[in-house]
């Protein structure tokens, strides 16, 4: 969490998504190019596996779940996090009841062994392209402020458009309207002419 305000938290889930990618399919390659007899080749694999460990739960483990926290509208925040969490204990449920077919060579299963991991590097490969095109910079940001970078905002935009939010102070859009070339908006008030035309009184 620390890394997140300091890093920030698109570089943070980039960074994870390649090295949970790299780690996949090198535990892949290698699982596939040695036979089980080789013991380097064990060892890299368990190697390999818990720097994937390492880097998922440094990155997308902790992460997701202060993004999710940010994306949502106020008003939409509670129903959103708990569809975020009933789909993220769905999709974990699935992997792990599906992961003992894929891998096991039994009869009626898949018989992927290590192949296995193939799948979940170009899974991690999608993970950096969704990271990179939907997943905005939010360092520093308050929530209402979250709101204004997705209203107002595209993701590759991301990081001018929170550099003004956080250099103008700017809260709620619907006071204070900003322009990328014209600042905030400030509010004009006129003089009213019979006042402005008043001769000054002389003391």
């Amino acid at each position: 969490m620390v890394a997140a305000d300091r890093v920030g938290r698109r570089p943070l889930m980039l960074y994870g998504a390649v090295g949970m990618a790299v780690s996949q399919l090198i535990v892949a390659a290698v699982g596939v190019a040695v036979s089980q007899a080789n013991q380097a080749g064990q060892k890299v694999l368990v190697a390999f596996c818990c720097i994937y460990i390492a880097h998922f739960a440094s990155t997308w483990g902790t992460l997701a779940w202060v993004i999710t926290s940010e994306i949502y509208p106020y008003e939409l925040r509670g129903k959103g996090m708990s569809l975020s969490t009933a789909t993220q204990w769905l999709f974990n449920f699935a992997i792990g009841y599906a992961t003992p077919y894929l891998v096991d060579d039994a009869p009626g299963s898949a018989g992927l062994k290590t192949n296995v991991f193939w799948i979940w590097g170009g899974c991690c490969c999608i993970a950096f392209v969704f990271a990179y095109f939907f997943i905005p910079e939010t360092k520093e940001l308050s929530l209402e402020q979250c709101d204004l970078l997705y209203r107002n905002s595209t993701v590759l935009k991301s990081a001018a458009y929170r550099r003004q939010i956080l250099e103008h102070d700017i809260h709620d859009d619907e006071i204070m309207h900003y322009s990328a070339n014209k600042g905030p908006r400030t509010q004009h008030i006129e003089e009213d002419p019979k006042q402005a035309l008043q001769p000054e009184t002389i003391a």
